[in-house]
């Protein structure tokens, strides 16, 4: 992990995936997140019984309605990068 990627939040049946990205936007890693009840379970992360930076921004991610939407958020500066424009 790199405090330089960028991280999208996408559904999954069982919760979310947790998908981290360079600054080119170049795939780097993937974490399933469980979802139990109301509440975000465990992450695939090495901290993933803990409250991870993943699940932290599963929340963030719904607070901005933001899951399934090709936004990225860097977790270390707090900032957000809108989607690569689909027009060429």
């Amino acid at each position: 992990m790199s405090y330089k990627d960028w991280y999208t939040i996408n559904s999954a049946p069982d919760g979310f995936i947790c998908v981290a990205v360079d600054a080119d936007l170049n795939f780097v890693k993937q974490y399933g997140i469980s979802v139990g009840g109301e509440t975000t379970g465990m992450c695939g992360c090495f901290a993933g019984h803990t409250m991870c930076r993943h699940k932290k921004m599963v929340t963030i991610f719904q607070q901005h309605n933001r899951i399934d939407s090709r936004w990225y958020y860097n977790f270390d500066r707090e900032k957000w990068k809108a989607p690569p424009s689909t027009e060429e």
